[in-house]
């Protein structure tokens, strides 16, 4: 606390760390799953729920525990990917607008880690690992690409 700051008048936030794993390569059951979660923290006091990277809709493991697979020559990345691709999202999107409300409706913040989906204009065809940060308002305050 700062000088003359009482616990009293001290700001505190409460916040909820969401260890649950997704749906691996389901998106829409994982998105399911993560509203029923930010619901649950929601109701217990939380001002903010925080996911894991890549939350929706799976980190894709496979790069660090199979030699080779991060090849675009090898068949299994290509299959992986094949199913990561349509399971990724767009941003803005339903997703995102599904978290938005969620997110407005019971007043909480929500930061998730997303693959994104860019489907035209610049990065046309590119999957980014995202960080989307949602205000307890619904407005979408960041989207950060890695």
């Amino acid at each position: 606390m700062k000088d003359g700051q009482t616990a009293a008048n001290s700001k505190q936030v409460r916040v909820a760390i969401a260890q649950s794993a997704p749906v691996y390569l389901d998106t829409h059951t994982s998105l399911a799953k993560a509203l029923d979660l930010i619901g649950q923290a929601a109701k217990r006091g939380a001002q903010l729920v925080a996911f894991g990277e890549i939350w929706l809709s799976g980190y894709p493991a496979w790069l660090d525990v199979c030699p080779g697979a991060a090849l675009w020559e090898s068949g299994f990345a290509k299959d992986v990917f094949a199913r990561l691709r349509p399971n990724s999202i767009v941003v803005p999107g339903e997703e995102v607008n599904a978290l938005r409300e969620a997110a407005r409706d019971l007043k909480i913040a929500i930061v998730i880690g997303v693959n994104e989906r860019v489907d035209s204009g610049p990065g046309n065809g590119t999957l980014y690992n995202s960080l989307l940060t949602i205000s307890g308002d619904g407005h979408l305050g960041n989207h950060h690409r890695t």
